[in-house]
């Protein structure tokens, strides 16, 4: 197995069981103890290490008790891993900002960049669509006539 197929399935361990099936104590064998997450989408007081992703994760628990993550596409070169995913779930816990649930399902799409080191998360570049997300739970208007 090549190592960016061994990448891969690190990543994948870490959207599916981790993720999806909500076991948190996986973080630790597979985010580096040095690992940074380079996108601010809600806010954490941890910056370093495996509390990142569980922190971040269980905000995102609390206000989308049903969220999934839906991989599209792994590509791997080297020490790194993007992905093309659509994160789905119903807003039914208030926001991390403290906006009450809205109910509603939503659906946005996310890119990431992750980098590997000593088969471990150690980096994570992000882009979230962060427009789709409020215009789906109404917090902005879909049209600006």
């Amino acid at each position: 197995m090549s190592q960016e197929d061994k990448n891969k399935a690190i990543v994948k361990r870490l959207i599916e069981e981790c993720f999806n099936a909500r076991d948190l104590s996986l973080l630790p064998d597979l985010l580096h103890p040095e690992f940074v997450n380079h996108q601010d989408l809600v806010p954490v007081d941890c910056k370093k290490g495996p509390g990142v992703f569980e922190e971040l994760y269980t905000k995102l628990y609390e206000s989308f008790p049903d969220i999934k993550i839906d991989n599209h596409m792994m590509l791997a070169e080297g020490d790194k891993v993007i992905m093309y995913d659509t994160l789905k779930g119903t807003n039914s816990g208030p926001l991390s900002d403290g906006t009450p649930a809205t109910g509603k399902k939503v659906a946005y799409a996310a890119f990431n960049i992750l980098r590997l080191e000593d088969g471990k998360v150690i980096e994570r570049w992000g882009i979230t669509d962060q427009l789709a997300l409020v215009q789906q739970l109404g917090l902005i208007p879909l049209d600006q006539k």
